[in-house]
């Protein structure tokens, strides 16, 4: 069996002859948001490594200005689970490896945006969006950098109208 999710940080490919353990792999990204649910912008993946290489550090980390994160918990036995209640501010200089991965899609957060205004509905629309791809639909491309506020929120009304 082969499934395909898309996020918002890159598309993930779950291959797997048990049905049973391709559910659980895809439940895992499936519960991982697609915009950051602080400030809406893009987010991406973090792997670092303490100096020493005692601790390893799995992070989600959004584009945003100032930046969000969460780190992923692990189980003993191995495995990460999605830790959606400890999203903080990136308020300290942390030390990154030579190792240190960033996978990204999305720029930056578009410019003059405001943190409860534009950024929020772009942020919802592009949401909007990746559901619609996800559930296979498709969606047209727009320019939401250049559309006014009344016009995203027309957009983004369009959107849930049709799903």
């Amino acid at each position: 069996m082969e499934l395909k999710l898309i996020k918002s940080f890159g598309e993930i490919t779950i291959q797997t002859a048990d049905d049973k353990d391709a559910i659980a792999q895809a439940s895992f990204w499936s519960e991982l948001p697609d915009l950051c649910p602080m400030c809406a912008a893009g987010l991406y993946l973090h792997f670092r490594i303490t100096k020493e290489g005692d601790y390893k550090y799995y992070e989600l980390y959004c584009q945003g200005k100032p930046k969000h994160f969460t780190q992923f918990g692990q189980y003993k036995t191995g495995g990460l689970f999605y830790k959606a209640e400890s999203w903080a501010e990136h308020t300290f200089n942390s030390v990154q490896s030579e190792r240190d991965v960033e996978i990204n899609r999305f720029g930056d957060q578009p410019k003059n945006a405001a943190p409860n205004g534009r950024a929020e509905i772009i942020g919802r629309i592009k949401r909007a969006n990746l559901e619609i791809n996800n559930l296979g639909g498709k969606v047209e491309k727009v320019d939401l950098d250049n559309m006014s506020l009344p016009e995203l929120d027309d957009e983004f009304e369009s959107l849930t109208a049709q799903y």
